[in-house]
């Protein structure tokens, strides 16, 4: 997972500084719309966390207390 942390976190600290200026309706939208795609990815990467949307939500939920910062749009929801 850190893999796909440092992959995403660049990109998405672009969208923020973006959508942060002209778009902040559209904000929103987009963290939320990244959440589901790190949901998407837990799923296909740890079969053993089942193949359900439920699991996974825990199980991300649980590294999101542990690891607040681990991905940028999390700790832009905190704020």
């Amino acid at each position: 997972m850190r893999e796909l942390s440092n992959k995403l976190n660049p990109i998405v600290r672009g969208w923020i500084e973006y959508y942060g200026a002209f778009f902040q309706s559209e904000l929103l939208f987009l963290v939320h719309h990244i959440d589901k795609l790190i949901y998407r990815w837990v799923i296909r990467k740890y079969k053993k966390q089942g193949s359900n949307f439920k699991k996974a939500d825990i199980w991300v939920k649980r590294i999101k207390t542990a690891k607040p910062n681990f991905f940028v749009h999390w700790g832009l929801l905190r704020a």
